[in-house]
């Protein structure tokens, strides 16, 4: 039921200077639409991919249902930042994979504000020896939107390092799930991997869930995993109101500092720049 696609293929010892950029939009309500991403690099190959997903308010629902798959080969770079910003009315299920090959790197960040449900199943695979994935993710959800997400990092062989750091804000009757996994194979000892996934509570009906896991089957490494859903600080507020700052601006400065380190990771200026208008719109100024 693929209805669209896109295939990006970076030959070996290429890079591409400039990023691409993909744009999947929704002009009507009503539609099914089943997009489909594959970029795939070569042995020392390099490139950027900008993946985006947009909509106006749809006054019929509408269903999109997508998968990307990443190859990264061996000691090429990926950077990929997909951009979900659906209007009401869209439900987004996506399956999200990539496979790294020896001494390949990933830096893969995720924006999710859209839609009226989002459930992404994001996996790595870090197949090769000495690969390495960094992954970032922020959602802001409003009203009743239902945000879901369920990541995988899979360590199958030794020097593979992960680190993921998914942050969320909710507002309105808003409802978020993180469940992730950290997963590694017997004999793939010096594996380094972090999981950590906060949760900033800004109205009393929002509600948060964290899962994060272990599996662990080699026993020279190093895992870690942290889980945080807390509202907002009083005394932070106050420290700032002491200083002249009204509580709505007060709160303002908080949810941004709240989302600094992940948008700090993000490696292109455009998109921090696209993704920080997005929060101060959730935020009303």
């Amino acid at each position: 039921m693929m209805s669209g696609g896109v295939v990006i293929y970076v030959p070996d010892n290429v890079t591409v200077e400039r990023p691409f950029q993909i744009v999947h939009w929704l002009d009507s309500g009503g539609v099914m639409g089943f997009p489909h991403v594959l970029v795939v690099t070569g042995r020392n190959a390099s490139v950027t991919v900008l993946d985006e997903y947009l909509s106006h308010d749809l006054e019929t629902p509408s269903f999109v249902g997508g998968a990307i798959e990443l190859v990264v080969g061996e000691n090429a770079s990926l950077t990929y930042l997909d951009v979900q910003n659906w209007g009401d009315g869209v439900y987004h299920l996506s399956t999200q994979r990539a496979r790294l090959h020896a001494n390949a790197m990933l830096n893969w960040s995720t924006g999710e504000f859209g839609s009226t449900l989002t459930r992404f199943e994001t996996g790595v695979l870090l197949e090769g020896d000495g690969a390495t994935a960094f992954l970032q993710g922020i959602y802001f959800p409003q009203k009743e939107q239902h945000i879901a997400n369920h990541t995988l990092q899979h360590h199958r062989s030794t020097h593979t390092s992960s680190d993921l750091l998914y942050k969320g804000a909710l507002i309105g009757q808003a409802h978020t799930v993180y469940r992730g996994l950290i997963r590694v194979d017997r004999g793939a000892q010096q594996t380094d991997a972090y999981q950590a996934n906060r949760n900033l509570i800004l109205s009393p009906k929002a509600h948060a869930d964290s899962i994060p896991m272990l599996e662990i089957e080699a026993n020279d490494v190093r895992c870690t995993h942290g889980a945080t859903i807390s509202q907002i600080d009083e005394e932070e507020l106050f420290y700032l109101m002491s200083r002249g700052i009204p509580r709505e601006q007060a709160t303002r400065v908080i949810v941004d500092g709240f989302f600094a380190p992940v948008l700090d990771r993000i490696p292109l200026r455009q998109v921090r720049d696209r993704l920080r208008t997005v929060i101060h719109e959730r935020l009303g100024y």
